[in-house]
Protein backbone atom coordinates (compact mmCIF):
# COMPACT_ATOMS: atom_id res chain seq x y z
CA UNK A 1 0.00 0.00 0.00
CA UNK A 2 1.46 3.59 -0.88
CA UNK A 3 1.16 5.55 1.90
CA UNK A 4 1.08 8.87 -0.18
CA UNK A 5 -2.02 7.63 -1.82
CA UNK A 6 -3.12 3.82 -1.34
CA UNK A 7 -4.99 2.00 -4.08
CA UNK A 8 -8.46 0.93 -3.39
CA UNK A 9 -7.75 -2.58 -3.50
CA UNK A 10 -6.11 -1.85 -0.19
CA UNK A 11 -8.79 -2.16 1.54
CA UNK A 12 -11.03 -4.40 -0.51
CA UNK A 13 -9.22 -7.50 -2.54
CA UNK A 14 -7.75 -10.07 -0.83
CA UNK A 15 -4.08 -10.20 -2.12
CA UNK A 16 -3.03 -7.17 0.00
CA UNK A 17 -4.62 -9.28 2.67
CA UNK A 18 -2.00 -11.87 2.15
CA UNK A 19 0.58 -9.79 1.86
CA UNK A 20 -0.14 -7.81 5.28
CA UNK A 21 -0.77 -11.41 6.69
CA UNK A 22 3.27 -12.31 5.58
CA UNK A 23 4.55 -9.51 6.38
CA UNK A 24 3.25 -7.19 9.09
CA UNK A 25 0.81 -9.94 11.07
CA UNK A 26 3.36 -12.43 11.14
CA UNK A 27 6.19 -10.83 12.62
CA UNK A 28 4.61 -8.82 15.22
CA UNK A 29 2.76 -8.65 18.64
CA UNK A 30 -0.54 -9.32 18.40
CA UNK A 31 -3.39 -8.78 21.15
CA UNK A 32 -4.88 -12.21 21.87
CA UNK A 33 -7.60 -12.03 24.82
CA UNK A 34 -7.32 -10.04 28.41
CA UNK A 35 -5.43 -12.68 31.01
CA UNK A 36 -8.29 -13.08 33.09
CA UNK A 37 -9.59 -14.94 30.20
CA UNK A 38 -7.34 -17.39 30.32
CA UNK A 39 -6.24 -17.01 34.35
CA UNK A 40 -7.65 -20.98 35.18
CA UNK A 41 -5.95 -24.82 33.94
CA UNK A 42 -7.42 -25.43 30.85
CA UNK A 43 -9.52 -22.04 30.08
CA UNK A 44 -8.74 -21.24 25.96
CA UNK A 45 -9.59 -18.58 23.66
CA UNK A 46 -9.17 -19.57 19.89
CA UNK A 47 -9.32 -16.79 16.74
CA UNK A 48 -8.63 -16.42 13.43
CA UNK A 49 -6.27 -13.70 13.88
CA UNK A 50 -4.86 -12.47 10.55
CA UNK A 51 -5.51 -15.26 8.64
CA UNK A 52 -4.25 -17.76 10.91
CA UNK A 53 -6.27 -19.40 13.21
CA UNK A 54 -4.61 -19.77 16.68
CA UNK A 55 -5.96 -20.48 20.18
CA UNK A 56 -4.31 -19.76 23.52
CA UNK A 57 -4.59 -22.17 26.80
CA UNK A 58 -3.93 -22.41 30.50
CA UNK A 59 -2.21 -25.78 30.71
CA UNK A 60 -2.27 -27.78 34.36
CA UNK A 61 1.01 -26.84 35.70
CA UNK A 62 -0.10 -23.17 35.02
CA UNK A 63 2.04 -21.94 31.85
CA UNK A 64 0.02 -20.53 29.93
CA UNK A 65 0.80 -21.50 25.82
CA UNK A 66 -0.54 -20.77 22.30
CA UNK A 67 -0.66 -22.75 19.21
CA UNK A 68 -1.46 -23.35 15.89
CA UNK A 69 -5.48 -24.69 15.89
CA UNK A 70 -4.81 -27.23 13.71
CA UNK A 71 -4.45 -31.26 14.38
CA UNK A 72 -1.30 -32.51 13.63
CA UNK A 73 -2.67 -35.24 11.48
CA UNK A 74 -5.00 -33.94 8.80
CA UNK A 75 -5.08 -29.84 10.00
CA UNK A 76 -8.22 -30.03 10.90
CA UNK A 77 -9.52 -27.59 14.17
CA UNK A 78 -8.71 -28.82 17.11
CA UNK A 79 -10.60 -26.12 19.29
CA UNK A 80 -13.95 -25.42 17.48
CA UNK A 81 -15.37 -22.59 20.12
CA UNK A 82 -14.14 -19.02 20.63
CA UNK A 83 -14.05 -19.79 24.33
CA UNK A 84 -14.00 -22.28 27.41
CA UNK A 85 -12.51 -24.23 29.25
CA UNK A 86 -11.22 -28.43 28.95
CA UNK A 87 -8.59 -31.36 30.62
CA UNK A 88 -7.32 -32.65 27.01
CA UNK A 89 -7.41 -31.11 23.14
CA UNK A 90 -9.55 -33.49 20.86
CA UNK A 91 -9.85 -33.10 17.24
CA UNK A 92 -13.37 -34.55 16.59
CA UNK A 93 -12.59 -35.59 12.83
CA UNK A 94 -9.93 -38.66 13.90
CA UNK A 95 -9.32 -38.50 17.39
CA UNK A 96 -6.21 -37.36 17.93
CA UNK A 97 -5.99 -36.62 21.40
CA UNK A 98 -3.28 -33.79 22.94
CA UNK A 99 -2.62 -32.59 26.56
CA UNK A 100 -3.00 -29.10 27.73
CA UNK A 101 1.06 -28.47 26.77
CA UNK A 102 0.10 -29.69 23.15
CA UNK A 103 1.80 -32.94 23.45
CA UNK A 104 0.21 -36.29 21.40
CA UNK A 105 -1.68 -38.03 23.87
CA UNK A 106 -3.30 -40.33 21.99
CA UNK A 107 -4.80 -41.55 18.77
CA UNK A 108 -6.83 -44.45 17.29
CA UNK A 109 -4.96 -47.21 16.40
CA UNK A 110 -6.33 -47.07 12.57
CA UNK A 111 -4.38 -43.06 12.24
CA UNK A 112 -1.66 -43.43 14.92
CA UNK A 113 1.49 -42.13 13.96
CA UNK A 114 4.81 -43.98 13.98
CA UNK A 115 6.02 -41.74 16.54
CA UNK A 116 3.41 -40.65 18.96
CA UNK A 117 5.88 -39.34 21.64
CA UNK A 118 7.47 -36.67 18.71
CA UNK A 119 4.28 -35.07 17.54
CA UNK A 120 2.97 -32.01 18.98
CA UNK A 121 0.71 -29.21 18.04
CA UNK A 122 2.72 -25.76 16.09
CA UNK A 123 3.32 -23.54 18.78
CA UNK A 124 4.43 -19.96 18.42
CA UNK A 125 5.13 -16.96 20.60
CA UNK A 126 3.42 -15.93 23.85
CA UNK A 127 3.68 -12.52 26.40
CA UNK A 128 1.26 -12.35 29.39
CA UNK A 129 1.66 -8.12 29.21
CA UNK A 130 -0.14 -6.66 31.75
CA UNK A 131 -4.11 -7.81 31.34
CA UNK A 132 -3.84 -8.45 28.13
CA UNK A 133 -1.86 -11.99 26.29
CA UNK A 134 -0.20 -11.32 23.16
CA UNK A 135 0.89 -13.66 20.37
CA UNK A 136 3.12 -13.84 17.66
CA UNK A 137 3.85 -16.53 14.82
CA UNK A 138 7.50 -15.59 13.85
CA UNK A 139 10.39 -14.67 15.69
CA UNK A 140 11.26 -10.92 15.70
CA UNK A 141 13.31 -8.07 17.88
CA UNK A 142 10.74 -6.48 19.47
CA UNK A 143 8.74 -6.36 22.78
CA UNK A 144 5.41 -6.54 23.38
CA UNK A 145 3.64 -3.79 24.49
CA UNK A 146 2.55 -3.51 28.43
CA UNK A 147 -0.67 -2.65 29.04
CA UNK A 148 -1.03 -2.47 33.07
CA UNK A 149 -4.65 -2.09 33.45
CA UNK A 150 -7.54 -2.03 36.31
CA UNK A 151 -9.81 -6.08 36.57
CA UNK A 152 -12.24 -7.04 33.38
CA UNK A 153 -15.26 -6.82 34.08
CA UNK A 154 -16.79 -7.28 30.69
CA UNK A 155 -16.22 -8.72 27.44
CA UNK A 156 -18.02 -8.10 24.00
CA UNK A 157 -18.03 -9.41 20.64
CA UNK A 158 -19.62 -7.80 17.00
CA UNK A 159 -18.69 -8.76 13.87
CA UNK A 160 -18.02 -5.25 11.41
CA UNK A 161 -17.91 -5.36 7.30
CA UNK A 162 -14.68 -3.72 6.36
CA UNK A 163 -11.56 -4.67 6.28
CA UNK A 164 -9.04 -4.08 9.54
CA UNK A 165 -7.53 -0.95 8.16
CA UNK A 166 -10.65 0.76 7.64
CA UNK A 167 -11.96 0.25 11.05
CA UNK A 168 -8.87 1.86 12.76
CA UNK A 169 -8.95 4.37 10.58
CA UNK A 170 -12.65 5.36 11.15
CA UNK A 171 -11.35 5.42 14.86
CA UNK A 172 -8.01 7.48 14.85
CA UNK A 173 -8.06 10.98 16.33
CA UNK A 174 -10.27 13.30 14.18
CA UNK A 175 -10.25 17.47 14.17
CA UNK A 176 -13.62 18.30 15.32
CA UNK A 177 -14.75 15.01 16.68
CA UNK A 178 -16.23 15.56 20.32
CA UNK A 179 -15.93 12.22 22.12
CA UNK A 180 -12.82 10.76 23.99
CA UNK A 181 -10.10 9.83 21.26
CA UNK A 182 -8.68 6.07 20.80
CA UNK A 183 -5.15 5.86 21.20
CA UNK A 184 -3.58 2.85 18.67
CA UNK A 185 -1.35 0.17 20.45
CA UNK A 186 0.28 -1.14 17.82
CA UNK A 187 -1.38 -2.62 15.37
CA UNK A 188 -4.47 -4.33 16.33
CA UNK A 189 -5.85 -2.77 19.15
CA UNK A 190 -7.24 0.13 20.46
CA UNK A 191 -7.61 1.83 24.11
CA UNK A 192 -9.69 4.52 25.63
CA UNK A 193 -10.29 6.19 29.07
CA UNK A 194 -13.93 6.44 29.60
CA UNK A 195 -14.89 7.71 32.99
CA UNK A 196 -13.56 5.02 35.46
CA UNK A 197 -12.93 2.75 32.77
CA UNK A 198 -10.55 2.05 30.74
CA UNK A 199 -11.68 0.48 27.12
CA UNK A 200 -9.50 -1.89 24.88
CA UNK A 201 -10.83 -3.20 21.59
CA UNK A 202 -8.81 -5.49 20.23
CA UNK A 203 -8.98 -5.71 16.26
CA UNK A 204 -9.29 -8.96 14.37
CA UNK A 205 -8.98 -9.21 10.69
CA UNK A 206 -10.95 -12.55 9.78
CA UNK A 207 -10.72 -11.71 5.82
CA UNK A 208 -9.94 -8.56 3.80
CA UNK A 209 -13.43 -7.39 4.11
CA UNK A 210 -14.68 -8.77 7.63
CA UNK A 211 -13.38 -7.81 10.86
CA UNK A 212 -14.05 -8.97 14.50
CA UNK A 213 -13.94 -6.73 17.19
CA UNK A 214 -13.53 -7.63 20.74
CA UNK A 215 -14.26 -4.97 22.98
CA UNK A 216 -12.77 -5.47 27.15
CA UNK A 217 -13.68 -3.19 29.57
CA UNK A 218 -11.65 -2.44 32.91
CA UNK A 219 -12.43 -0.65 36.22
CA UNK A 220 -15.01 0.80 37.13
CA UNK A 221 -18.04 0.73 34.84
CA UNK A 222 -21.40 -0.06 36.36
CA UNK A 223 -24.28 -1.37 34.65
CA UNK A 224 -25.17 2.31 32.80
CA UNK A 225 -21.54 2.90 32.00
CA UNK A 226 -21.39 -0.43 30.26
CA UNK A 227 -24.61 0.82 28.32
CA UNK A 228 -22.96 3.33 27.21
CA UNK A 229 -19.72 2.17 26.31
CA UNK A 230 -22.08 -0.63 24.08
CA UNK A 231 -23.67 1.95 22.17
CA UNK A 232 -20.86 3.86 21.62
CA UNK A 233 -19.21 0.29 20.28
CA UNK A 234 -22.16 -0.14 17.96
CA UNK A 235 -21.94 3.34 16.70
CA UNK A 236 -18.24 3.20 16.06
CA UNK A 237 -19.32 0.09 13.91
CA UNK A 238 -21.78 1.83 12.08
CA UNK A 239 -19.63 4.66 11.05
CA UNK A 240 -16.36 2.02 10.16
CA UNK A 241 -18.68 0.05 7.45
CA UNK A 242 -19.82 3.20 6.53
CA UNK A 243 -16.47 4.59 5.70
CA UNK A 244 -16.12 0.79 4.29
CA UNK A 245 -18.33 1.79 1.41
CA UNK A 246 -16.66 5.21 0.73
CA UNK A 247 -13.37 3.30 0.35
CA UNK A 248 -15.31 0.60 -2.12
CA UNK A 249 -16.33 3.40 -4.21
CA UNK A 250 -12.58 4.41 -4.11
CA UNK A 251 -12.46 7.29 -2.08
CA UNK A 252 -9.14 6.22 0.03
CA UNK A 253 -7.62 9.90 0.36
CA UNK A 254 -7.14 11.60 3.78
CA UNK A 255 -6.40 14.98 4.87
CA UNK A 256 -6.24 13.70 8.43
CA UNK A 257 -2.84 13.46 9.68
CA UNK A 258 -3.21 10.48 11.90
CA UNK A 259 -4.74 8.17 9.22
CA UNK A 260 -1.91 9.29 7.17
CA UNK A 261 0.55 8.12 9.73
CA UNK A 262 -0.91 5.14 10.42
CA UNK A 263 -0.95 4.14 6.54
CA UNK A 264 3.03 5.14 6.35
CA UNK A 265 3.76 2.64 8.92
CA UNK A 266 1.58 -0.21 7.61
CA UNK A 267 3.60 0.41 4.25
CA UNK A 268 6.81 0.57 6.19
CA UNK A 269 6.11 -2.51 8.31
CA UNK A 270 5.28 -4.20 5.23
CA UNK A 271 8.76 -3.69 3.08
CA UNK A 272 10.69 -4.38 6.34
CA UNK A 273 9.43 -7.45 7.41
CA UNK A 274 9.25 -8.09 3.55
CA UNK A 275 13.38 -7.58 2.91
Amino acid sequence: MDSASPDTSAYTDGEPFQREKRTLFARTWLPFCAAAQVANPGEFVSHSLGGWPLFVIRGKDGALRAFHNTCRHQQMPVIEKPAGRCDMLRCRYHGWTYDLAGALATAPPMVAPPDPKSVRLGSIELAEAGAMVFVRVQPARETPPSLPLPGLVATSTTDAACNWKTYIEAMLPQSGREKPEWELIWPLALRQTAGGASVVRQIVPRSFIRTRIVEFVFGDADAAAQARIAAAAAADKAAAEALQETRAAGNVGSDNAAVRDFRSRVAAASVEAAA
